[in-house]
C-alpha cells in the first residue's frame, strides 16, 4: 500500500515538475493536479490518524477493563479470606488445642456459597 501510494505521489509530482520546466499547462496543473494531490494526501492522513486514534482508544479501554477486573479479583479474594478468618475465629480456634475437639465443637451452618466462590469468567465486566 505504501509503495503504491509513493509511486502515485511521485508520478503526480513528476508530471507537475515536467510541466513546470516546460512552461506548459500551468493553469491545468494548478486547477487539477494540485487540488487532487491535496485531497489524496488529506484523505490518506485523515484515515491513518483516525485508525491510529481508534486503536489507542481501544488499548486504553482494555487497560482500564483489565485494571477493574484485577481490582474485583483482589476484592473477592479478600472477602473470601475474611469469611474464612471469621469462621476460624468463631468455630475452630476455641477448640483448637483440645484433644476432644471433635466432640466438643458445636455444629455450624455451612458457609454461604456466595462468600467462598470466585468468578473467573474472562468477560467479567
Amino acid at each position: 500500500m505504501k509503495r503504491f501510494l509513493s509511486y502515485g505521489i511521485f508520478f503526480i509530482l513528476g508530471t507537475g515538475a515536467g510541466w513546470i520546466l516546460s512552461g506548459k499547462y500551468w493553469s491545468i496543473f494548478f486547477t487539477s493536479y494540485v487540488p487532487a494531490l491535496a485531497t489524496l494526501l488529506a484523505a490518506f492522513f485523515g484515515a491513518k490518524y483516525a485508525f491510529q486514534f481508534q486503536n489507542e482508544k481501544e488499548e486504553r479501554q482494555n487497560i482500564e477493563k483489565n485494571l477493574l477486573n484485577g481490582n474485583l479479583a483482589i476484592f473477592d479474594l479478600m472477602r473470601m479470606a475474611n469469611t474464612l478468618l471469621v469462621y476460624r475465629k468463631q468455630f475452630v480456634d476455641p477448640f483448637r488445642d483440645k484433644p476432644s475437639a471433635f466432640l466438643e465443637m458445636p455444629p455450624s451452618l455451612d458457609l454461604l456459597e456466595n462468600d467462598i466462590n470466585f468468578n473467573v469468567s474472562p468477560h467479567r465486566v
